[in-house]
C-alpha cells in the first residue's frame, strides 16, 4: 500500500524517508513487501492516509522533484504524521 500511494502521489523514496525519518534503503525494502516493524507501522498508516487524502483533495501527486520537496518539508514543519 505504501508504495502504491507514494507512486501515485509522485513522492520518491527519498523524500518518503525523510518524512517518516527512516532511510531510502528502507523504505525502498517496504516498497518491495518487507514487513514495517511494528512500532513504525502507526506511524507509516498515517502518513499514507495523510497523502492519500491530499492526493483526493488535489493537493498531490507532486508535479515534479521540487514540488515533492517543498511537500514533504513542509509535513515535516508542522509534524505530520505521527
Amino acid at each position: 500500500r505504501l508504495a502504491r500511494s507514494c507512486v501515485a502521489s509522485n513522492l520518491s523514496a527519498t523524500h518518503v524517508a525523510l518524512a517518516l525519518g527512516v532511510t531510502r534503503l528502507t523504505v525502498a525494502k517496504w516498497f518491495r513487501g518487507r514487513q514495517i516493524r511494528s512500532k513504525k507501522h502507526q506511524m507509516v498508516e498515517a502518513f499514507i492516509c495523510l497523502i492519500d487524502g491530499d492526493r483526493s483533495e488535489g493537493v498531490l501527486p507532486a508535479a515534479d522533484h521540487k514540488v515533492a520537496k517543498k511537500y514533504i518539508e513542509a509535513m515535516i514543519a508542522t509534524g505530520a504524521p505521527d
